[in-house]
């Protein structure tokens, strides 16, 4: 037959040999019949197979099916490859051996072989080796969403030695030499992944974990977000008095520490009066410098509670590029007086896409002024393309030498970066362009590739995302761009006052979106998954509707906060007629 090799020692009979021997192995017992072998005779291959009517030979070993034989005809007219896989399936053999031994022993083609045959030993020692190392995804059946829907790794690809960086510089600060890591790179690399391993340590270790997101929307209401993760840390530390005598001596501790300048914090850190009177001190009419003194407070509030009641803590603050400058300069404060400590472990996230823009903004100059003994630097780049392949392969849980044209495809549109990756596949499967199959023996995606290169792909993850929300229903569109002008998360009282001017319940919009994967739920506030997800819903609204948008929420907000007297609120409010102003 045409395109058929041969030659007994040819690369293509080897591998449809091993195919059939895995196949005897598979098949408890069941061989190839001898004269079935494509031109060549191996009398160490004897007989028994069988044929896919699934007619069990009477005279069987109990528990070892037998099946009647192929003939040369099933061969060439392409029965046999489907037929052995089939009997692989009857017997328990997992799907993906099957598929295996099913593409070795398509190699006896030659170059008539499918697209999936085996070309080298090496992707089979590969394939076979991925089944050793992550079976739930290369060896058990495939599982998929009741909507067919991604199940993506939480691998970090290609980040074992930032992850070691990371370990490093974490037991660094149990020795005092460290104390924390600056985790820099561009929108959707991975920083927030690779934070989330510092968590991982910290639980490890019974310590604390806390953390705070930056948001550009905020910015009008100094330390805001670091007031927050101090508020945590306060609530956390109330929440394990045990006894009233500990807390008489955590807040007489406290009060010495922070002397008669404590009531500073009163309006910052409200959860600050959970472990000691804050109010007796409101009527001090001593000159302060404010910017000093807060630094000062914070700083000891934090080494007190640190080395007096807890082993450890972690405080992750994430993009941090959005930070005002007293947070700056804060942070920058407590990471100066910190050295030493064995307590406190900083993890801080930022993009350096807009740094590299704003070279002489108050961000730029305050990176490049941190020491490598107070953080370090972490630098993540995208994904290149092999990590890429490997992404896409544990996605769709099949070999990489089987989406290299895919994730080729994927690389060259992406540049390797994860989230615009994962953003692409999710397009690709709403367009109809990759999708489950449950077609014959094999149930796995597939896709085609010819109208994918056909299909007009945005070159950026922004002008993806805003392709796929334009097909939402337009009153969550309409909730999602209120959510935004907001900011990167939405407090369930602040979407309730919106709801009645808006016309619509914003929570249970959000809740919708967060099925659809556009946001999350965090205690109390939805949030959006991403901020380039936050940018296109953003982007989406002209200058003009944005700022008419900005205006109305400042003022609906700014009415309930001054008449329940909340403070959150009333800046919030503030900040969006800022925004919608000239």
């Amino acid at each position: 037959r045409q395109g058929v090799d041969p030659t007994p020692g040819s690369k293509d009979f080897r591998l449809f040999s091993l195919g059939v021997t895995l196949f005897e192995l598979f098949s408890r017992g069941n061989l190839l019949f001898r004269n079935d072998w494509p031109h060549h005779h191996d009398n160490t291959l004897t007989d028994n197979l069988n044929n896919e009517s699934a007619e069990v030979d009477k005279h069987s070993t109990p528990g070892i099916p037998k099946f009647k034989k192929f003939n040369r005809k099933s061969i060439s007219d392409g029965t046999f490859l489907h037929e052995s896989i089939a009997k692989l399936l009857i017997l328990g053999v997992p799907p993906a051996l099957c598929a295996l031994v099913g593409d070795l022993l398509d190699c006896q083609k030659g170059e008539l072989r499918g697209e999936d045959a085996y070309k080298s030993f090496a992707d089979v020692r590969e394939d076979l080796q991925l089944t050793l190392d992550d079976p739930t995804r290369f060896l058990d059946s495939t599982q998929v969403g009741p909507d067919h829907s991604f199940k993506f790794s939480n691998k970090l690809y290609g980040r074992e030695k930032d992850i070691e960086t990371v370990e490093q510089a974490y037991l660094q600060t149990s020795r005092g030499s460290c104390n924390g890591v600056l985790i820099l790179g561009e929108a959707g690399v991975g920083k927030s992944a690779l934070a989330s391993h510092a968590e991982e340590l910290t639980t490890h270790a019974n310590g604390y974990f806390f953390s705070g997101q930056f948001d550009k929307n905020y910015t009008t209401k100094p330390l805001f977000i670091i007031g927050n993760v101090f508020n945590q840390i306060c609530d956390a530390f109330a929440e394990n008095i045990r006894t009233n005598h500990d807390k008489q001596r955590i807040s007489t501790l406290l009060q010495n520490s922070l002397g008669v300048q404590a009531y500073l914090l009163h309006d910052i850190l409200p959860s600050l009066s959970k472990l000691m009177p804050l109010k007796s001190y409101e009527t001090s009419n001593h000159f302060v410098d404010m910017a000093r003194s807060l630094r000062f407070l914070f700083f000891t509030l934090l080494q007190t509670l640190t080395s007096h009641f807890v082993e450890s803590i972690t405080i992750l603050l994430d993009d941090f590029q959005w930070a005002d400058e007293a947070s700056l300069l804060l942070t920058s404060s407590i990471l100066h007086d910190i050295v030493g400590s064995k307590y406190v472990f900083f993890v801080i996230c930022c993009r350096d896409d807009d740094i590299k823009v704003e070279k002489n903004s108050h961000l730029a100059q305050w990176i490049a002024a941190v020491s490598e003994s107070h953080l370090k630097k972490i630098v993540l780049c995208n994904l290149n393309a092999d990590l890429c392949r490997k992404f896409v392969s544990d996605t769709l849980c099949l070999s990489p030498r089987l989406v290299c044209l895919l994730s080729s495809v994927l690389f060259s549109k992406t540049l390797g970066n994860p989230f615009f990756v994962r953003k692409m596949l999710e397009s690709l499967k709403e367009e109809g362009c990759l999708h489950f199959s449950l077609k014959g023996t094999r149930r796995r995606w597939v896709w085609d590739l010819d109208k994918i290169l056909d299909l007009d792909i945005a070159d950026n993850v922004v002008a993806l995302l805003t392709r796929k929300l334009d097909k939402l229903p337009s009153d969550m569109q309409q909730g999602l761009q209120a959510a935004a002008c907001l900011g990167s998360s939405v407090d369930n009282s602040v979407a309730e006052v919106l709801s009645s001017q808006l016309g619509f319940n914003l929570c249970t919009i959000l809740q919708q979106a967060m099925q659809k994967g556009y946001m999350d739920q965090v205690g109390s506030k939805f949030r959006f998954v991403h901020d380039k997800v936050h940018q296109a819903v953003y982007e989406m609204m002209p200058e003009k509707q944005r700022r008419e948008r900005h205006v109305a929420f400042g003022l609906v907000l700014s009415s309930q906060a001054l008449n329940n007297g909340n403070d959150d609120m009333l800046f919030i409010a503030v900040s969006q007629i800022n925004r919608g102003g000239p």
